[in-house]
């Protein structure tokens, strides 16, 4: 949306800045739809209020938003259900981190550090500092 002053009140969800890489994810319909309902929202929240879209609240926003059950930041796979906060687990098993990394099965046990069979949140971002540390990280997994 523009800055206020500029423009107020206009919403545009499908005018995205965002670069070609970026892009390439939010052009996905779903993405659409979240941006078209928040930004209706958003809208409601700001004519309630009577005030500017740009004034409306960002944190009431997010809870409506969470209270329409919205996705609003990148869940892996098909395990969005689970929290993926502190410590939680987010795959229960090696089947479950199978069924959802189709073609990466061998990586499980890479990632699994503690090896209870179970990938915590802790262990995945230990394999993500990892892989952002070792350009070729694939290979050296691989050759282990």
């Amino acid at each position: 949306m523009p800055q206020k002053g500029e423009c107020d009140n206009l919403l545009v969800p499908v005018c995205v800045s965002a670069s070609h890489i970026a892009f390439t994810s939010l052009r996905m319909e779903p993405v659409w739809m979240n941006l078209g309902e928040s930004a209706g929202v958003a809208a409601a929240m700001a004519v309630e209020a009577d005030i500017p879209v740009q004034d409306v609240d960002y944190g009431a926003l997010r809870q409506k938003l969470d209270a329409l059950d919205q996705t609003l930041e990148r869940v892996q796979g098909s395990l969005k259900s689970q929290k993926h906060s502190g410590g939680s687990v987010r795959w229960k098993s090696q089947d479950d981190w199978n069924s959802d990394k189709k073609g990466w099965e061998w990586l499980f046990p890479h990632i699994d550090t503690d090896t209870d069979g179970q990938i915590s949140a802790d262990e995945y971002r230990a394999f993500q500092q990892f892989k952002s540390e070792h350009e070729h990280w694939e290979d050296l997994l691989r050759s282990k």
